[in-house]
């Protein structure tokens, strides 16, 4: 598996190198090895670093181990769509293509951590006043978006302090990467968004609690399914959502071309363009797909 490097990182802070597709990658940060941010999209890029053949042919040695690298990590298409992504964001920050899978999760009573291992960590909702809020790393505006929409914040806190959190909104989202409002069927149902795992405690049982936790949180208020997108290209994340009984009930990319924005989907009406910035798409999504 190819490790990809957050661009995010001031520099390369470690000088961990790992072996992949025959050329040497360095990771500058370790959120691409860890499960616990969803919107990872566009923040990472693949660092070439060894393999350095003299003349023309090493030259395009080296370019064809960049154009390979994302396909083999990602798949044919998906990895064509993510150095389209990377070429359009080179030439403005106002281009790009995301590409996501919305998913849905069953919420369970079953504990996902011994009563033990769980009263190690309490989980509950941060409010619109506590001083977590400022701690978290979110531009002051999509913050007041989330609060103006009504949106709950859980928190996992370890001897009073937040470790992790996540987000969630109950029959309907206003997406804050792009432009699309999620509605949900049922309406009982929940969109979880920005789960998120500070760097010290991604190594421990952080991101397993706060679930654990958001189960039990959930379950009690009677809701059963909670849906999320994923970026395709956070392979640990989707991972790890898989692995708590997480399914694809649709697929979406989004082209941005500066305000104008085009949705493609998988279900009806699989195309919807904004011209305007404030034009917003919809898509619904159901706990139960036609796939089904």
């Amino acid at each position: 598996m190819c490790y990809v490097a957050s661009e995010r990182a001031p520099g390369v802070r470690s000088r961990q190198h790992f072996q992949a597709y025959g050329s040497t990658f360095v990771c500058r940060d370790d959120t691409a090895a860890a499960p616990d941010r969803d919107d990872l999209h566009g923040s990472h890029t693949f660092i070439l670093l060894g393999d350095q053949h003299p003349g023309l042919g090493g030259n395009l040695s080296n370019l064809l181990r960049k154009l390979v690298a994302p396909i083999k990590e990602f798949g044919v298409g998906a990895g064509m769509l993510y150095g389209l992504d990377r070429a359009m964001r080179s030439i403005s920050p106002r281009l790009g293509v995301f590409f996501y899978e919305l998913m849905v999760q069953p919420i369970t009573n079953k504990p996902l951590l011994p009563p033990r291992m769980a009263a190690q960590i309490e989980v509950r909702e941060i409010k619109e006043a506590d001083p977590e809020i400022a701690a978290m790393p979110v531009r002051p505006d999509v913050m007041r978006s989330r609060l103006h929409q009504g949106c709950t914040c859980l928190g996992a806190f370890r001897r009073g302090k937040l470790i992790a959190y996540m987000w969630y909104r109950q029959g309907r989202y206003a997406e804050d990467e792009v432009r699309c409002d999620y509605v949900l069927e049922p309406a009982t149902s929940v969109f979880d968004f920005d789960f998120y795992v500070f760097p010290e405690h991604r190594m421990g049982l952080a991101f397993v609690a706060l679930w654990n936790g958001v189960n039990a949180h959930l379950a009690e208020r009677g809701v059963r399914h909670t849906f999320s997108r994923m970026t395709r290209f956070n392979v640990a994340s989707r991972r790890a959502h898989q692995h708590l009984g997480a399914r694809v009930v649709s697929k979406a990319v989004v082209v941005r071309l500066w305000s104008v924005e085009a949705l493609l989907t998988t279900q009806a009406p699989y195309l919807q363009v904004g011209i305007r910035s404030q034009a917003r798409a919809r898509l619904v999504l159901r706990a139960r797909s036609s796939h089904d």
